[in-house]
């Protein structure tokens, strides 16, 4: 399928891409570095997420233009969707076959449910890394924008380089877009440090949930809207605390239950070290995503929906051996 994907980026004038609802940063870097490699060959592209690029990702060179109405009645050479494992995550408003070309879906889940007329999807650290292997085998040019954003993509999804799918090429991957432009104390400074007062709150209160369960194998975490509206938080805020419970000696699996922007149901994040497999969990409660790193949507309460994913995760523990 790589080849197709090459053969749609070569032929294509005009492009619309987009990513996974609450894009995170792998998906919003993903997302503008193809952005502006595009551009630099003289291409048009619509850079169109309809929940935005949030506060934290605002730094990345062309998140100011970042749509969140899609242009109507527009048509595309192929819309480009970074980082969906699941066509229940497409944003709202995905357009028509008539206006959308091709649909082309560049992924690295581990589990999904495939949508598309073109998929690559492949085991990596990051989309972050398929687009910039794509950009290379192309022969496009890498300026410090683009480097900027493919940077931002495989730092979140690595955790800092410190996860499992840290390899030397992903490495020497970093290191060339260094050499491109990118500035790690800008990316890193803006996406785990610099917090708003609002998140440190929201955190503060996170903790206080903290259970131990299974021995102490599995950690769960919760956030209510209650929580949400007396600090002042945003969902964005909320990237990356489920990993306050994984960092725990000797916790296996956490997970984090969080209000979603419906009102209604809930979103769901799951860690593991490793031995356990929360792709696994997730997939059964609709979901999936990576071995260590997955989530799902649940119906709420938050309470409800934590007892059910406690009580998963105390079984894959143990069937897991873990």
């Amino acid at each position: 399928m790589k080849d197709r994907v090459l053969a749609v980026l070569r032929d294509g004038k005009r492009f619309l891409l987009t990513a996974h609802r609450s894009p995170d940063g792998d998906a919003i870097g993903s997302l503008l570095g193809m952005w502006h490699a595009l551009r630099a060959t003289g291409r048009e592209a619509c850079p169109w997420l309809p929940d935005g690029v949030g506060e934290i990702y605002a730094f990345l060179p062309g998140a100011g233009d970042v749509v969140r109405v899609r242009p109507d009645g527009a048509r595309w050479d192929a819309t480009i969707v970074f980082d969906c494992g699941d066509p229940q995550l497409l944003p709202d408003g995905m357009p028509g076959a008539d206006e959308a070309g091709p649909l082309v879906a560049i992924d690295h889940h581990g589990t999904y449910k495939d949508f598309g007329d073109v998929v690559l999807r492949r085991p990596a650290s990051a989309v972050g890394e398929i687009v910039y292997d794509l950009l290379r085998e192309l022969g496009w040019p890498i300026d410090a924008g683009c480097a900027t954003n493919l940077y931002t993509a495989v730092v979140t999804d690595t955790g800092s380089f410190a996860y499992a799918t840290t390899t030397g090429g992903v490495l020497r991957m970093a290191a060339d877009l260094v050499d491109c432009g990118a500035d790690p104390w800008l990316v890193s400074s803006n996406v785990f440090e610099r917090w708003p007062r609002e998140r440190l709150a929201l955190l503060q209160e996170t903790l206080g949930t903290l259970s131990i369960t299974a021995g102490g194998r599995v950690a769960s975490l919760e956030v209510t809207a209650e929580m949400m509206a007396r600090t002042h938080a945003t969902p964005e805020m909320l990237e990356g605390f489920v990993n306050q419970g994984r960092r725990l000696r000797g916790v296996e699996v956490a997970v984090l239950v969080s209000p979603a922007e419906d009102g209604q149901s809930v979103r769901v994040s799951l860690r593991s070290q490793g031995r356990v497999d929360v792709a696994a969990v997730a997939l059964r409660f609709g979901g999936g995503g990576h071995r260590a790193a997955a989530g799902c949507r649940m119906p709420g309460p938050v309470s409800a929906a934590r007892a059910l994913l406690v009580a998963a995760l105390e079984r894959a523990v143990t069937e897991a051996g873990a």
